[in-house]
């Protein structure tokens, strides 16, 4: 018979089976690497389950690996789940994790920081500034309950009327924590993990035993100097012979958890080596992060001005939706008929539904010198079935969101937005041809790498460096003294199949046919991979 406890923990999975399904499916990427550290499935079942055409099917099938074990009267692989989805799912998998855990009388483990440190030292110091992933992770889980004093401590006395804004728009404290962090990297000049511990330990906070161990960990590693940025991209010569990137490092993750310093998932929303960290300590040519003053961009085979330039830059921007960062563009897309009309471009897995979509924020650089302007998108994107256009990231991985373009104004001032958006046309692009990836990596300052491609239909391959928060980046071509798009960056593996260190967008005219109703053509088997580079 069945122990007591056993059968209550049993109960508890199929009160929450549905609930689990809902959630664990589209948080899949960030949990299954965990599931297969703590040898609940093994490497090739991840690999199966990533393969599954839907969030449903993947949910059934890792719920299948706990159910099994509970029957035969095991709690462990449930209680690892749990304590999976606290440290590493998102704020909708972790509250779930916490309901469960309460009802079941399991106590949350909860300590990130030893395991995120240890895995990239070198892109955390007391002096840098913060990743917004990492404070989630770090902090968030353990400061929630106090974000309010904390956001006092960061922010000062003089925006206290922020934590009014953020208590009204916030969905609990875990969210409102996020997004009081979000709001002290806008704000501080220069903020630093330092600012984080001095306010964990003042004496309204007083978070202690979390200070003492982000400090203990921060002192193992070297102090080394400020990355240096380049007025100007490295001349042709140097740029011809693209860095070499491992399979490990080029593909992203997605996930407001922490995508960008554990190789957890196949997408830019989620690894890749930053400016600070792996391609330096390799030897590999880093991102180029792009200065705010105007330059003149060589591509190698012709000139691109400084206006052309910077119109680009002003398309670009930092997204944050509910479940990662990344980054998207503004376009001229087709709409209706053949009118155009303005839209944001990104990657599906970065924004996968309307709901989404209107809970994130949008972040422009470079529209207003000296000055980021965050929109939201429940107030810039056209509302309807129609203003929604996406492919899932097991097909071209795109997503469309026509914007009212009445609406595209600073949020203090009402100044319109000076955008020129990008025209989205498909632009001739052939194996050999020198692109570019303008990106924020890991949500941090715009910046750009570049390096030769390989056409593969439906997709371009190219080694441009990129990181976690890269993918939706546009890439583009010089020609005729202008950059033109020609594909939408998305990572560097597609379920099962890696690009051998290569990167890889959904090339535009797919995406164009695609939208006419033209079938696209079907992603690449790991031998037409092999094939396409070897050729190469």
């Amino acid at each position: 018979m069945m122990a007591e406890e056993e059968y209550k923990e049993k109960k508890i999975f199929y009160n929450h089976y549905a609930d689990l399904s809902s959630i664990l499916g589209q948080d899949a990427d960030n949990l299954l690497p965990h599931l297969v550290k703590e040898r609940i499935i093994n490497a090739d079942d991840k690999v199966v389950i990533e393969n599954e055409p839907s969030p449903g099917k993947k949910a059934s099938k890792m719920l299948n690996y706990i159910s099994g074990p509970l029957e035969a009267g095991n709690k462990e692989s449930f209680e690892k789940l749990l304590q999976i989805m606290v440290n590493w799912g998102t704020l909708a998998t972790q509250s779930l994790s916490k309901k469960i855990m309460n009802e079941a009388g399991i106590t949350p483990i909860i300590n990130p920081v030893r395991d995120v440190m240890e895995a990239a030292p070198r892109s955390i110091s007391s002096r840098t500034k913060p990743k917004i992933a990492d404070l989630v992770n770090l902090v968030v889980p353990q400061a929630a309950d106090k974000w309010e004093k904390i956001c006092v401590q960061l922010i000062g006395d003089e925006h206290r009327h922020i934590v009014s804004t953020i208590r009204r728009d916030g969905h609990g404290s875990e969210d409102c924590c996020q997004r009081m962090f979000d709001q002290w990297l806008d704000l501080s000049k220069k903020p630093t993990w330092k600012d984080v511990i001095d306010a964990l330990e003042s004496g309204s906070v007083r978070k202690i035993a979390l200070a003492e161990e982000l400090k203990e960990h921060l002192a193992k590693i070297p102090e080394s100097p400020p990355p240096q940025r380049h007025a100007s991209p490295p001349p042709p010569q140097q740029r011809s012979s693209p860095p070499s990137v491992s399979p490990q490092q080029s593909h992203d993750r997605h996930s407001s958890s922490h995508e960008m310093v554990v190789d957890k998932q196949q997408h830019d929303s989620v690894i890749e080596p930053s400016e600070e960290s792996t391609d330096q300590a390799d030897g590999h040519k880093p991102a180029v992060i792009l200065p705010q003053a105007t330059i003149t961009m060589d591509c190698g085979k012709g000139m691109v001005t400084t206006t052309v330039f910077n119109e680009i830059k002003r398309t670009v921007c930092r997204i944050r939706s509910p479940r990662t960062t990344g980054t998207g563009f503004i376009a001229n897309v087709q709409t209706r008929g053949d009118e155009y009309g303005m839209a944001l471009i990104t990657n599906n897995h970065v924004i996968p539904t309307p709901q989404e979509a209107s809970a994130s924020r949008i972040t422009f650089e470079n529209v207003f010198p000296g000055r980021k302007c965050t929109l939201k998108g429940c107030d810039i994107f056209v509302k309807g079935k129609e203003a929604f256009r996406s492919s899932p990231d097991s097909k071209l991985d795109y997503t469309i969101i026509e914007i009212d373009e009445s609406k595209m104004k600073e949020p203090e001032t009402k100044k319109p937005l000076d955008i020129d958006p990008i025209f989205m046309f498909p632009t001739d692009i052939k194996t050999g041809d020198q692109v570019y990836v303008i990106q924020h990596p890991r949500g941090g300052d715009l910046a750009f790498s570049s390096s030769e491609s390989t056409v593969l239909d439906p997709l371009l391959l190219y080694q441009c460096t990129t990181d976690q928060g890269s993918s939706g980046s546009p890439v583009l071509k010089e020609a005729e003294g202008d950059l033109k798009i020609v594909a939408l960056h998305r990572g560097g593996r597609i379920g099962g199949c890696d690009f051998q260190g290569y990167n890889c967008g959904t090339l535009i005219w797919e995406i164009v046919n695609d939208l006419n109703g033209v079938r696209h053509s079907p992603l690449p088997t790991r031998d037409q991979v092999q094939q396409a580079l070897t050729k190469k």
